[in-house]
């Protein structure tokens, strides 16, 4: 029987933690020993599962670019989900292009600097798609992944907004990286009409656009922590928006409820919440 070090130790000393970990891998099927045939067994191990599940389980067990090439070389086509999340992976293997029925791929907290436009090209019945705590200056062509409905990308380096927006994604998550702006272009918010929350919080963005208004289906709206003096009228008067989280700006509750389009933000917010409920934006309670 594997007992947890108590919560204390766990966080003061990563020789128990790790010694923790080591149990739980040798328990559940994982590294069984630090060579690399215990690892190829285990990989070997993961693979046969993937081949009867559709599902390759390949999280935190230390494994490097070279290691992920061999599990997919030894998984079948029809692999249709991917959790390869807290390994050492710098680079994907152009063999993951074979895997056009993936629908899940979670490659967060890797090592992982760029990404190549040629495997995504293929990966178009890919859905999920998280890249978080990464080391990504800038993310591939999403234009292909017409079926994406969620991509995590946060914790990472990312200067450049994506250009395009996949027409069925619903969920952007950008928060904790460089950007400095948003695309000002109105087609590529229109043409973003199943998007409903977008998170850019944690970045360095000055102005939001008027033409994030166009797009129709969003209604919530996270950029906390950025460098924000101001909400265009647009996107709080002419939007479903009725979730904002803009504290950490330069600009404090009293003064965001003077802004053109505040009040119409605030029915609709009462609305979502109930009738009796006055519109508020999430500024946290250090600045009410």
């Amino acid at each position: 029987m594997i007992r947890r070090p108590p919560r204390s130790t766990l966080s003061s000393s990563s020789a128990a933690s790790d010694v923790y970990k080591r149990q739980i891998n040798a328990e559940y099927g994982g590294i069984h020993s630090q060579t690399m045939g215990g690892k190829g067994s285990t990989l070997k191990e993961r693979a046969e599962l993937a081949n009867k599940s559709t599902t390759l389980a390949i999280g935190e067990l230390d494994l490097d670019s070279d290691d992920l090439e061999k599990a997919l070389s030894l998984c079948e086509p029809s692999l249709r989900s991917m959790e390869a999340s807290v390994n050492k992976i710098k680079r994907l293997p152009a063999l993951l292009m074979q895997f056009t029925n993936l629908k899940q791929l979670n490659l967060a907290q890797n090592r992982l600097s760029s990404l190549p436009a040629e495997v995504f090209l293929r990966l178009t019945a890919l859905e999920k798609l998280n890249l978080d705590s990464n080391l990504l200056s800038d993310l591939p062509d999403l234009s292909p992944l017409v079926k994406l409905k969620e991509l995590h990308a946060s914790n990472n380096q990312i200067k450049i907004f994506p250009v395009v927006i996949p027409p069925k994604l619903q969920e952007l998550v950008l928060t904790n990286n460089k950007l400095i702006q948003l695309p000002e272009k109105d087609t590529v918010w229109g043409e973003a009409t199943r998007l409903v929350g977008l998170d850019v919080s944690d970045n360095q963005i000055d102005v939001l656009p008027g033409s994030l208004s166009q797009t129709p289906a969003l209604r919530s709206l996270k950029a906390a922590n950025n460098r924000l003096s101001g909400i265009p009228v647009e996107v709080l008067r002419d939007t479903k928006i009725d979730v904002l989280s803009l504290k950490g700006n330069k600009f404090e509750q009293r003064e965001f409820q003077e802004f053109e389009g505040a009040a119409e933000y605030a029915e609709r917010r009462k609305a979502r919440c109930n009738k009796s409920m006055a519109g508020h934006v999430d500024f946290g309670r250090d600045l009410i």
